[in-house]
């Protein structure tokens, strides 16, 4: 005698592995302590380096002289490098004072959440904003000018 409650339907099991698969493609948000506070530190080096830019291109725009932009210096290896903007994603890391694993994995959940938090997708613009960038500042007006309201979400709602 074969029993058939045994068995498992295809509809069922195709159903079952859809769901997983489904599963598997939401992505997850990273709770850990160190994660949580080296996104805030990189969340806050991407805004007060654009306040800072900006404030510069006013100046530059109204034929005042430049601010002074800070430089941090870096000590590696018994040597020290010094870097006054960012110009990639080591580079942010290394400001940051992280790993460049860990400015990976921040960039990751940036680029999952993007749909869903706006904020997100606004650290993404200034990321690819300031790699991309060579400092003039129409570009600063012209990229403040587009993104004015995602802008005033991550704090920056002074106004050229």
């Amino acid at each position: 005698m074969v029993r058939t409650d045994a068995y498992i339907d295809m509809s069922v099991a195709e159903a079952r592995i859809s769901a997983l698969q489904n599963e598997r493609e939401v992505p997850v948000h990273r709770t850990g302590k160190e994660f949580i506070k080296a996104k805030k530190k990189v969340e806050g080096l991407l805004v007060n380096t654009y306040r800072i830019f900006l404030a510069d291109a006013r100046r530059a725009a109204n034929k005042q002289p430049l601010l002074n932009v800070p430089i941090k210096r870096i000590r590696q290896r018994k040597k020290i490098k010094q870097y006054q903007a960012f110009h990639d994603q080591a580079t942010l890391a290394k400001l940051a004072k992280i790993t460049p694993k860990m400015m990976t994995l921040i960039k990751q959940e940036w680029e999952a959440f993007k749909t869903n938090d706006e904020t997100y997708a606004t650290y993404l613009l200034l990321f690819d904003f300031f790699v991309k960038q060579k400092f003039e500042p129409d570009a600063f007006f012209e990229f403040h000018d587009a993104h004015k309201s995602l802008l005033r979400e991550v704090g920056l709602e002074d106004d050229y």
